[in-house]
């Protein structure tokens, strides 16, 4: 789920046999838009389904390629290129990489790079 989040703001639903309050508020908190335990009532999860959507739809989606200067990084490839040559970066350095290019021209703090 968060390695999803890093390059994608798809919506996710979490649909699980598991209610305990600490499984809802952890798949929220790591980047889930809905969570819906079993058992459901097929109705109401189409229901949830397109009211997620229409949300989703009501904000621009970001742009899939990130470009600065002669690096350019493909989130849905998971792959970062300079001058059109494939960098090869560890999962740290890939997910730095485009934390920084997702806040050009800014100062981000310890706390926010290490989340």
């Amino acid at each position: 789920m968060k390695k999803v989040r890093l390059t994608s703001t798809i919506p996710i639903v979490f649909l699980t046999a598991s209610d305990e309050e600490v499984n809802v508020v952890m798949g929220l908190d790591i980047g889930g838009d809905d969570y819906i335990t079993k058992p459901f009532k097929l109705n109401e999860l189409i229901s949830r389904i397109k009211a997620l959507l229409r949300r989703t739809r009501a904000f621009p989606a970001e742009s899939p390629v990130l470009t600065s200067n002669s690096v350019t990084v493909e989130l849905l490839n998971n792959r970062a290129l300079k001058n059109g040559r494939i960098l090869e970066l560890t999962a740290a350095e890939y997910k730095l990489l485009c934390l920084l290019m997702k806040n050009p021209n800014m100062v981000l703090s310890r706390e926010t790079i290490f989340e």
